[in-house]
């Protein structure tokens, strides 16, 4: 059976910067919360974009918490699943003015991100197709007014994006926004369906790398009278929500329908290439909704270089974290060319290619880690980090 022990580490290895992508750059004033479409400081991402090349885990699919208020109106904005890269920032979403380094989810917990974020940002590749999250009217549809980005440090004048309000029979008015976009295909005025394409994902505007930045605002009914962001996932903690308190916030609602929350994951990957080590980490999925509830989200791959011709035996190897964990693999742990070995941090049934860590909650720090993988000899022979991370 696997077993942990304390390990010690030290060097810096992979690093994550990500800022954000917005459709206005937020200030505490009322003034942000007009409805206008100038848009704000967007997402620059230095992450790898390549999806897994071989399949890994589902991680748990959300749910409304037992207090959550839901109002069940709106689908996926796109098909298939795609990492999370920044939450919706509920301490508090004042892009750029929110200086705590954190990002709280809906669930209560810190994270790492861009400070006051205040949408969802999915890592969609260039050119996929992103849809209409609920029936509606386009609002707005265009290149937003030119802003300063300070990530790029630059005036950006080519930031496409789209906003449909979708409006209740009690008055209340959601309003989507999509952002980044490659191509449109709506204009404004237009009625739209549930699951209609309205355009592709880009990466115009303040980003460095393709991805759907996609915001929800409401109003009225918000702490200010005025339009608010909002988080489509709600609020699930024991804890009082901050941005339902503060003055010119609003209490959020679960607003997927039945089945059609995204996924929420953070993961790096490492494809396989020519070169470099003869093991790697292809895929750490450090995060997933609740992981203390749900371990088995958390999730490391491991694959043979392509230019290896054989097996390799790991038994004796260790995989390990900045807390001092060290997973070792027992006797007769074979990784087999062309075929991952996986890691599980839950429980489960131990098969030829997957073990499980049997841990109760995630081990993978939400903030900042690093999976380093080393030999029996103890030579380092893979790592892979996120959040700026320093790995031994």
């Amino acid at each position: 059976m696997p077993k942990l022990a304390l390990t010690i580490f030290s060097v810096i290895i992979f690093s994550l910067t990500i800022s954000c992508s917005s459709q206005e750059e937020i200030s505490p004033s009322p003034d942000f919360l007009t409805p206008t479409f100038a848009a704000s400081p967007s997402a620059v991402i230095s992450l790898t974009p390549e999806p897994t090349k071989v399949p890994v885990p589902t991680p748990s699919a959300p749910e409304p918490g037992p207090l959550t208020d839901v109002v069940p109106i709106l689908i996926k904005p796109f098909s298939g699943e795609f990492p999370l890269i920044n939450f919706f920032d509920h301490d508090l979403p004042f892009e750029f003015h929110d200086p705590n380094n954190y990002q709280l989810t809906w669930w209560g917990e810190k994270t790492s991100g861009i400070n006051g974020h205040d949408g969802l940002d999915f890592l969609l590749p260039t050119g996929t197709e992103v849809l209409s999250a609920g029936d509606g009217v386009v609002v707005r549809s265009g290149i937003s007014d030119p802003f300063y980005c300070p990530p790029l440090r630059r005036n950006v004048d080519d930031s496409l994006g789209v906003e449909i309000a979708h409006k209740l029979s009690d008055g209340t008015t959601y309003i989507t926004a999509y952002f980044h976009l490659s191509k449109i295909f709506v204009a404004k005025n237009q009625t739209v369906k549930s699951g209609q394409l309205i355009g592709l994902s880009g990466d115009s505007g303040c980003a460095t790398l393709a991805h759907l930045h996609f915001t929800v605002d409401r109003f009225p009914g918000t702490n200010n009278g005025q339009r608010v962001h909002v988080d489509p996932f709600g609020w699930d903690s024991g804890l009082p929500d901050p941005w339902a308190a503060h003055k010119d916030g609003s209490k959020s609602a679960w607003l997927w329908k039945k089945d059609q929350a995204p996924l929420v994951f953070r993961e790096e990957n490492n494809p396989l290439t020519n070169s470099g080590p003869q093991i790697k980490i292809t895929t750490l999925r450090w995060m997933g909704w609740k992981d203390t509830e749900n371990p088995n989200n958390e999730f490391v791959q491991l694959e043979i270089d392509s230019q290896v011709g054989t097996n390799i035996d790991i038994s004796g190897y260790t995989l390990r974290n900045l807390k001092g964990d060290s997973f070792v693999f027992p006797k007769g742990s074979i990784i087999r060319k062309k075929i991952p070995f996986g890691i599980y941090t839950g429980s489960g049934i131990d098969t030829g290619d997957v073990v499980y860590l049997n841990q109760l909650g995630g081990i993978w720090d939400d903030m900042a880690d690093c999976a380093i993988l080393k030999a029996s000899n103890g030579d380092t022979v893979n790592e892979v980090g996120y959040g700026g991370a320093k790995c031994p």
